[in-house]
């Protein structure tokens, strides 16, 4: 009877620590930079990839071929450099000013997207 007993208030104790550690993990961090997507682009002919829009920038993230759940990167794509956004992934400005091309194959693509300037070849 008194073994039972001990064992209860050392169960009830070691479970309100554990609701307390837990409690005191739960760190949010800096939630200004997260925010829930306002509306997401639906693709017709493309896959691999989903975009979803921000009120001040646009998420692109690109997944896995082979498993879709499993997303390899994400790009933030924002129009001021000083907008704050999640650390989990790479901070774009856009519009690109410049690119850097490496391999001979990515020309032809590359001349299909600019209109305004010649590529420059180095």
């Amino acid at each position: 009877m008194f073994i039972n007993r001990s064992l209860k208030r050392i169960y009830i104790s070691l479970g309100f620590i554990a609701i307390v550690v837990l409690q005191a993990c739960n760190h949010s961090g800096s939630t200004a930079a997260i925010q829930m997507p306002l509306d997401s682009l639906e693709l017709s002919y493309a896959d691999g990839f989903r975009i979803y829009y921000h009120k001040n920038y646009k998420e692109l993230v690109v997944r896995s071929p082979w498993n879709k759940s499993n997303s390899l990167m994400k790009y933030y794509l924002v129009k001021n450099e000083h907008v704050k956004v999640p650390l989990d992934g790479q901070k774009i400005v856009i519009p690109i000013k410049s690119i850097a091309a490496t391999s001979v194959t990515h020309f032809e693509f590359l001349s299909l997207i600019v209109k305004k300037r010649p590529i420059l070849l180095f």
